[in-house]
């Protein structure tokens, strides 16, 4: 069995480098001014086109490293900086709710956990 999978965001920086010298070389072509526009689209969009197969290849490589870091901030127990809205403190009292969780603490700042224990 394979270890985890990553993104390979190598080949993205290369493809990406490719596409500045391509760049830059084709200002140094000896061509005519409709040929260097022409030349500039079709790298670019070959470049955005290089970048579209890099995401489909690397799709659930790139969504498993979003659930872990999910994971890890959600284990460490990150504190909010921003204060929530009322609705916003309601939604996510509802969700714990019906998840089992009683007193998820850890999602508001304190500020917000007074404020909303006096609406119950």
């Amino acid at each position: 069995m394979k270890g985890k999978r990553q993104p390979a965001w190598w080949t993205l920086y290369l493809w990406c480098a490719v596409g500045m010298v391509l760049l830059f070389g084709e200002h140094f072509m000896p061509v005519s001014a409709g040929w260097h526009k022409l030349l500039e689209v079709l790298v670019v969009l070959c470049l955005f086109g290089v970048t579209a197969i890099w995401l489909r290849c690397n799709a659930a490589a790139l969504e498993a490293e979003a659930r872990d870091r999910e994971r890890r901030a959600a284990a460490a127990g990150v504190r909010r900086n921003v204060p929530l809205t009322p609705i916003q403190s309601y939604y996510l009292d509802v969700m714990d709710q019906q998840q089992g969780r009683e007193d998820a603490t850890w999602v508001y700042t304190p500020h917000e956990r007074a404020r909303f224990s006096e609406h119950k």
